[in-house]
């Protein structure tokens, strides 16, 4: 249950950014409000990838709350192949979330699937429980903050390296976009990667409920080819066509 300082926040929050004047208020609440004015959004990426063996959807949304006290990560993640289309073979991600509290340590979580995945198979090789701690960082102006995630264990007891870091930035029309970076691994053997999401106005529990494309894209392009006697198409142009029928939605 939220104590009554974080309601109080979180509403003053929902109420817009000029209700108050942030000189008039204690240094600790003005930051708080910063904090969640930066960062209490949601984020969406969706990338469609092909190459000469495959092509995948990658899809992730990630909602962050936070409240003066703790902090709220819920999200969807995942990817798929696709072997018609994106509607024909979509898969819809599941909403789970983690909640936690600055430099507290907590049960090694990541939101996306692609470091949720190692994690993963690294607890089914050698199921220890693994732990990290949170921090945050923001620049004087509200307008770039940095959560940083780190395994907490002693390496010598645990071999597992985990750390991450979600940066989110706002330009000057208060647009935000979040990149994240992570690297897990046991050993001598680690992965790592990048990932970009833009803000979104879609609620994270509303993400990829249902298809991008509202129909087969495969029947509609395979109507449109000129050489019928070609069941191959070129995956350039399914990129070309895919793009169009998203732009005719």
């Amino acid at each position: 249950m939220r104590s009554l300082r974080s309601l109080c926040l979180l509403q003053v929050h929902s109420m817009g950014q000029n209700v108050l004047d942030m000189s008039e208020i204690p240094a600790n609440l003005a930051k708080d409000l910063k904090i969640i004015q930066l960062v209490n959004k949601t984020f969406g990426n969706w990338t469609l990838a092909t190459n000469d063996v495959s092509t995948k959807v990658y899809q992730t949304a990630l909602s962050i709350q936070y409240d003066g006290v703790s902090w709220n990560f819920q999200y969807c993640s995942n990817s798929y192949e696709v072997f018609c289309c994106p509607h024909c073979d979509f898969r819809q991600p599941d909403l789970k979330q983690f909640t936690l509290q600055e430099g507290k340590p907590a049960p090694v979580q990541s939101p996306f699937w692609e470091a949720s995945n190692i994690l993963e198979q690294l607890n089914q090789e050698h199921p220890v429980e693994r732990r990290m701690t949170m921090s945050f960082e923001m620049n004087k102006e509200g307008t770039w903050g940095k959560i940083s995630f780190r395994g907490s264990e002693d390496f010598a007891v645990v071999p597992v390296i985990f750390s991450s870091n979600i940066v989110v930035k706002m330009n000057e029309a208060g647009q935000r976009r979040l990149n994240c970076d992570w690297l897990v691994g046991r050993g001598m053997v680690h992965q790592g990667f990048q990932k970009h999401l833009t803000e979104t106005a879609v609620a994270v529990e509303d993400a990829f409920s249902s298809p991008v494309l509202p129909f087969c894209s495969r029947v509609v392009d395979l109507m449109t080819v000129e050489d019928e006697t070609s069941n191959e198409e070129d995956p350039e142009d399914f990129m070309e066509d895919f793009w169009r029928f998203v732009g005719d939605e």
